[in-house]
C-alpha cells in the first residue's frame, strides 16, 4: 500500500460513506421547521392582536383616563406606588397585559402628578442598555423586589418620563 491511499483509508475509516449527506439532511430538516416554527409563531401572534385589537385599544384608553385622573393632586411617588399595587394583581410575570396597563396607567398618572425636580436624577436613557438593567435592579430592590422581572420592565415608565421618551 502506498502513502497515499493511507490518508484516505483513514479519513473514510473515521467518516462513514453517506455519514455527511445524512448530517446533511438533517441540518435542512431541522433548519425548515425552525423557519416554519418562526412563520408559525408570527401568524399566530398576528391574528392574536387582529382578534384582539379593539380591547387592546381600550384598555390602553381605560389606563391613560384612570392614570390622569389619579394623577390629579397626586405625587409622581403617589403615581408610581400605586402602578405597582396594580402590577401586584397581576398575577406574575406572565400576564404581560395587565404589566401593560399598570405601566400606562403609570405614564399618565406622572403629566398631572407634582414631580420634584429631583425626580429623573440618575435616571438612564431606556437605550443605554447596561446601566438600565442595574439602575432598574438597584430601583426594585430599593422597595424589596429584588430578582422581580415585571417591577424592572415596570421601571422603563421612569426612564421614558424622564427622558421623554
Amino acid at each position: 500500500m502506498s502513502t497515499q491511499q493511507a490518508p484516505n483509508l483513514a479519513a473514510r475509516a473515521h467518516a462513514p460513506k453517506g455519514s455527511k449527506r445524512g448530517c446533511l439532511y438533517a441540518a435542512l430538516i431541522v433548519g425548515a421547521l425552525g423557519i416554519f416554527g418562526v412563520i408559525a409563531l408570527g401568524a399566530a401572534g398576528y391574528y392574536w392582536f387582529k382578534a384582539n385589537e379593539d380591547d387592546l385599544k381600550t384598555m390602553g384608553t381605560e389606563a391613560a383616563i384612570q392614570g390622569d385622573a389619579y394623577g390629579q393632586g397626586k405625587t409622581a411617588d403617589d403615581c408610581l406606588h400605586e402602578g405597582l399595587r396594580q402590577l401586584d394583581e397581576c398575577g406574575g410575570n406572565f400576564d404581560i397585559m395587565c404589566q401593560a396597563q399598570a405601566s400606562l396607567f403609570t405614564q399618565y398618572c406622572f403629566a398631572p402628578a407634582e414631580v420634584p425636580p429631583d425626580f429623573c436624577e440618575g435616571v438612564p436613557k431606556s437605550e443605554e442598555i447596561m446601566d438600565s438593567v442595574s439602575w432598574r435592579a438597584g430601583r426594585c430592590g430599593a422597595i424589596a423586589r429584588t430578582g422581580d422581572q415585571s417591577c424592572g420592565r415596570f421601571m422603563e415608565v421612569i426612564q421614558k418620563y424622564c427622558h421623554g421618551e
